[in-house]
Formats: structure tokens, sequence, C-alpha cells
């Protein structure tokens, strides 16, 4: 199918569900750390959406560290559907620098309803969430996350 590339005017939908639809945009990750969000970081992000999907990628550098509590990422540009079929949005961290201790790879989720990417390690029996003593104030995280979100 031929992929054709709209922009949203006044109430005009961008999601059309009779053609696949794609168009590209920026967006400002923000990493925070429990409630704070990490001042000092080097963040950039662009998203694609495809009809009722959207793909956002980012690349967090911090320039510093604090606080305590599990890691995330804020600032997505559309909250995830809270359909009944809305299934968890998922990614994940592929490349990663000055990371502590991890227990393996690194995913990355969206729950329903939410805007805010968790991001968790894998390990031998389940997934747990990247906290406080897994980053440091030089880490790097490069990644993206799938989601659905409503028309």
């Amino acid at each position: 199918a031929t992929a054709i590339k709209k922009l949203r005017f006044g109430n005009v939908s961008y999601r059309d569900t009779s053609n696949p639809t794609t168009q590209e945009f920026t967006w400002s990750p923000v990493i925070t750390i429990g409630a704070a969000a990490q001042t000092g970081t080097t963040a950039y992000g662009h998203y694609t959406i495809t009809n009722q999907h959207v793909t956002c990628y980012f690349d967090i550098t911090m320039t510093s560290e604090s606080g305590t509590g599990n890691v995330t990422i804020t600032g997505l540009p559309f909250t995830a559907s809270n359909d009944t079929n809305a299934m968890l949005g998922m990614g994940c961290v592929p490349y990663y620098e000055n990371m502590n201790g991890l227990a393996g790879a690194l995913g990355a989720s969206v729950a329903k309803n939410t805007a805010v990417i968790d991001l968790w390690q894998r390990g031998a029996t389940a997934a747990t969430a990247v906290t406080n003593t897994e980053v440091t104030s030089t880490s790097r995280l490069v990644g993206w996350v799938t989601y659905r979100i409503d028309n």
C-alpha cells in the first residue's frame, strides 16, 4: 500500500483507516528518577504515527543524576489508549552506555492510559524496573517504544 503523508488541521483526522498514514515529528523526552526530572540532560526524540499506533524514538545522555526510585521517560506526545483491546506498548533500549550492574538487556513499555515510558531489565526469571542504582550521571539511553493511541 502507498503511504500518504498528512498533517492535522483543525478537526480533520490525521489517521485515515482506509490508507496507511505516516507522519514524523519531534518530541522532548525527559528522564525522571522517582518523581524527580533530571536536569542537565541532553535529549532528542522523534516519532511517527501510523494509523492508531505511534512509535517514539529517543536518545538521552544524562549529565547529572539525582533522586531515588524507578527510572522513567516522560514527555510522550500522546497518551496510550485505554481501550479494552489496547495492549501494553513495547520497545527496547538496544544501545546504552555507563550503566551499573544490569541483570540483562533493557526494555521499555507504556501502560494503558499513560504517557510514560517505564524502563526495565530482563532478569533470569522476571523483568524488574531500572532504578537509580543502575544509572550514572553519564548514562546514555537510545531506544524506541510503540503503543496504541486513540483517534
